[in-house]
């Protein structure tokens, strides 16, 4: 049996030309599922890690409305709360 070696240029270079005949009209028309995720953070507050990431999920990539992945929050746990400013 012999194992055939690829090298990443090579397989890359194969993958973009697999991918130049991939039919056009079929890849933004399929709708995508709305998949249900929890977030599990330690401290969410504003401009903290989590909230950019959660923020992302509740507002889309942008946070200003923009299109966004299609997740959709059904639970938010935080181990610390921070003290009110």
């Amino acid at each position: 049996m012999t194992i055939a070696v690829t090298s990443r240029r090579s397989f890359l270079r194969r993958a973009a030309a697999l991918a130049a005949f991939a039919p056009l009209g079929q890849l933004g028309a399929q709708e995508r599922k709305v998949l249900p995720v929890a977030a599990v953070v330690t401290e969410y507050r504003r401009n903290s890690h989590a909230d950019v990431i959660v923020g992302k999920i509740l507002g889309g990539y942008d946070q200003q409305g923009g299109p966004g992945p299609a997740l959709r929050l059904v639970s938010l746990f935080t181990d610390q709360v921070p003290r009110p400013t």
